[in-house]
């Protein structure tokens, strides 16, 4: 629960942790993508991962 703002400040440290590993995540698929000459995987990817944020 978040009770002050130190509470707060670590909610929000961790919501930008894991949005950073996700983006990690999305950059190396879309590389990945890349080299395997398939841009239509790639809208699938940020599509479903997006979806799954909220």
């Amino acid at each position: 629960d978040i009770i002050d703002e130190y509470d707060l400040a670590n909610a929000i440290m961790k919501n930008l942790k894991e949005i950073s590993e996700m983006k990690k995540i999305i950059k190396h698929e879309w590389n990945h993508n890349l080299l395997n000459n398939s841009p239509h995987d790639n809208t699938s990817v940020i599509n479903l991962r997006c979806n799954t944020l909220y």
